[in-house]
């Protein structure tokens, strides 16, 4: 009965924030308009814009978007929309920049769908992940500050890299044989790659760049790709590293005598399998 009471509370709760997430602005400091009326000529629109926040709410102004037919990196807007404005100094809405669509009502969407899935599917473990997921995030954030001065890039990266997997693992497996398995193994394999690839960097053609062309202003453009490579091929490298420890954990704990070299070929073949994948 209680259960029954506060999963009911919650998805209450979630749609009420979905609700004032979507629809209200007053907490943006920038101005949010909604589109109203569009006219459309060869890859060109011109927007009307009723402005829904700031001193100049109720306002409409025209705004011109161009867009290609890939849509790689620019947007088709459609009538209703909701969209981030930014004026100059003066303040003047008559000047505002189109900066792009308002995407946190989709955001807060997907987040409680795969917070819904973690504790229908994993129960326990799934809050669990949760939480490690809320504390890494927080982390991150805390950290970004780091990734504006390039000298300061790799020790944070490497900061990052370890408590990610620390928290993550402790929080979710507890502190055991399994989890202090996964933490070695996750960190060795990340250092190993990150060193392979600063090495072939190093003695390797130069490497293009032409996909990080979305930075901007006096970027370290290597120091933060080294970043990228760590950071992203961390999720790959634990859950690789996290199944082989609990398959050799499993085998360890049914034959306390199994010798290393089964070990070894166990893991090697859990790896293949996950590797065919």
């Amino acid at each position: 009965m209680y259960k029954s009471l506060l999963k009911k509370s919650v998805c209450i709760l979630y749609f009420l924030l979905l609700i004032v997430v979507s629809q209200l602005t007053f907490f943006y400091k920038v101005p949010i308009g909604k589109i109203v009326k569009i006219e459309e000529n060869e890859y060109v629109q011109k927007l009307e814009i009723r402005i829904l926040n700031t001193k100049d709410k109720g306002t409409k102004i025209q705004l011109d978007n161009k867009y290609t037919f890939e849509r790689v990196d620019s947007i088709k807007y459609r009538k209703g929309n909701q969209v981030i404005l930014s004026v100059g100094k003066d303040g003047n809405i008559e000047d505002a920049i189109l900066r792009g669509p308002r995407r946190d009502g989709y955001v807060l969407i997907l987040l409680g769908i795969l917070l819904f899935l973690l504790i229908a599917l994993a129960g326990k473990k799934g809050v669990l992940s949760i939480l490690s997921l809320s504390i890494n995030t927080g982390i991150f954030l805390g950290c970004l500050k780091f990734f504006e001065n390039s000298d300061t890039i790799y020790i944070a990266t490497i900061a990052l890299i370890f408590v990610f997997t620390v928290v993550t693992l402790l929080l979710v497996n507890g502190l055991n044989r399994q989890s202090l398995a996964g933490i070695v193994s996750t960190i060795l394999t990340v250092s190993i790659t990150l060193l392979i690839f600063q090495f072939a960097r190093t003695v390797g053609t130069k490497i293009d760049y032409a996909a990080l062309d979305y930075l901007t202003g006096d970027m370290d453009y290597e120091s933060l790709f080294f970043a990228s490579i760590g950071i992203a091929g961390l999720g790959a490298i634990m859950d690789v590293a996290v199944s082989i420890a609990a398959t050799l954990n499993e085998l360890i704990e049914k034959d306390r005598n199994i010798s290393y070299q089964s070990l070894f070929q166990s893991g090697r073949a859990v790896g293949m399998i996950l590797w065919e994948r």
